[in-house]
């Protein structure tokens, strides 16, 4: 992921690892934890197929925002060997 001051927004990128946990600081953020898992993390499944966010898919955005993260909750994504050209096409929603 990375970080976007201007828009405070995060963008995805494909994960090197399978699961990691972010432990949130509770003075400054309301969330305990940020989880982020990729499933399908095999060598050559560098494009993200599919992502959600608590449970509910995100489709036309490829980012999730600063208060989403510092929320706490589950980011996962799938991975796979092509891209999915209809995930994360429409540059405005959430925004």
């Amino acid at each position: 992921m990375a970080s976007t001051p201007r828009s405070g927004s995060t963008t995805r990128t494909s994960p090197l690892f399978d699961k990691v946990t972010v432990t949130l600081d509770p003075r400054y953020y309301p969330g305990r934890t940020f989880t982020i898992t990729a499933s399908n993390n095999l060598p050559g499944n560098v494009y993200i197929k599919s992502a959600s966010l608590n449970g509910e898919p995100i489709t036309g955005r490829f980012w999730i925002t600063h208060r989403e993260l510092t929320s706490g909750g589950t980011l996962a994504i799938t991975l796979g060997p092509r891209p999915n050209t209809a995930w994360g096409v429409v540059p405005e929603e959430g925004r």
